[in-house]
């Protein structure tokens, strides 16, 4: 079950979800599905709040703030190149929308050159790129979704007609 949101933020209409329910088609002698059914998890509800934080001394270290402990998430900053700055997740991600970059005055960094997201071995990261050096005195501007729940959500549907090949 997969819900469909457009890339790594939710991209659903107002007060709704879209859900894409796939099966494999059960063979050409299949003329129907007598049942369909289960359930699925959504996360609902919640707040959303934005908080600028300065990045650590080094672009190295714990990245703290109250909002952060309050959505049980914890981040912290690391730069294992010197035009590289990754921010590592831990704790609830769903808790982190988006974390942009910003410098002192609210804008794009110089020489900013593109960011993306990865995940390995259950760990998360942001990872900002620059052209040469990454600056000092930046922030993160970090979009917070606290307050959530996680509720099963059941479906069934029942005499589906199976089209195609």
């Amino acid at each position: 079950m997969e819900i469909e949101r457009g890339g790594h933020f939710p991209d659903h209409p107002e007060g709704g979800v879209h859900v894409k329910l796939e099966y494999e088609n059960p063979g050409a002698a299949t003329k129907g599905v007598k049942e369909f059914s289960g359930t699925f998890k959504l996360r609902t509800g919640g707040e959303v709040s934005e908080i600028e934080v300065a990045c650590p001394r080094g672009n190295r270290g714990a990245i703290k703030h109250a909002d952060l402990t309050a959505a049980k998430v914890s981040l912290s900053a690391s730069q294992n190149d010197p035009s590289q700055l990754a921010v590592n997740v831990k704790g609830d991600k769903d808790a982190i929308a988006n974390i942009e970059l910003v410098d002192g005055s609210g804008n794009e960094p110089a020489g900013f050159n593109g960011s993306g997201t990865g995940s390995f071995n259950g760990d998360f990261s942001y990872d900002f790129y620059f052209e040469k050096k990454v600056p000092a005195g930046l922030k993160l501007k970090i979009t917070l979704r606290t307050g959530q729940q996680v509720i099963n959500v059941p479906f069934k549907f029942e005499n589906l007609e199976v089209t195609g090949s």
